[in-house]
């Protein structure tokens, strides 16, 4: 689970480029047709966490895929290669954020750490892109770890 790490909650964004231009759709589809997908640069990473009073994470959401489609489903097939968004309002550009996950339970989220941290730099649209967050880790996958089935 991601969880705010400081009052202000979540918040982050790397300088974003959108690598594909959004488009207008027909004024009579416009209700019905998804959001355009955005690309976002990693956010260079940072050491301390900027503290700004009143500044919150407003969505956060993981994405996958060469498109940076965003996971719609409860499960995926890879962690290694999710990404993280994070929408904030009121950090600036160049402010620091700091996304926490942990295991609901206490245990280990990955083998051997109790916590995994992020911090990353908000871009100029108030977002922090996190690429692969979980690439360098060994996620534990199920509530407790797998017995062997050699006894």
């Amino acid at each position: 689970m991601a969880e705010p790490s400081a009052p202000g909650g979540l918040a982050g964004a790397p300088r974003a480029s959108t690598q594909a231009a959004p488009h207008k759709p027909p004024a009579d589809n416009a209700a019905s047709l998804p959001e355009p997908i955005r690309i976002y640069a990693p956010s260079p990473p940072c050491r301390v966490q900027t503290v700004r009073p009143g500044a919150k994470t407003v969505e956060l959401y993981w994405t996958n895929g060469p498109d940076g489609a965003r996971v719609t489903a409860e499960e995926v097939d890879h962690y290694v290669d999710l990404n993280l968004v994070v929408r904030t309002a009121g950090y600036r550009y160049g402010d620091c954020i700091e996304v926490k996950f942990h295991s609901s339970d206490g245990e280990d989220i990955a083998v051997g750490e109790k916590e995994i941290v992020v911090r990353g730099k908000v871009n100029e649209s108030g977002i922090a892109y996190f690429k692969e967050p979980f690439r360098n880790h060994t996620l534990w996958l199920q509530a407790h770890p797998p017995q062997s089935v050699y006894r």
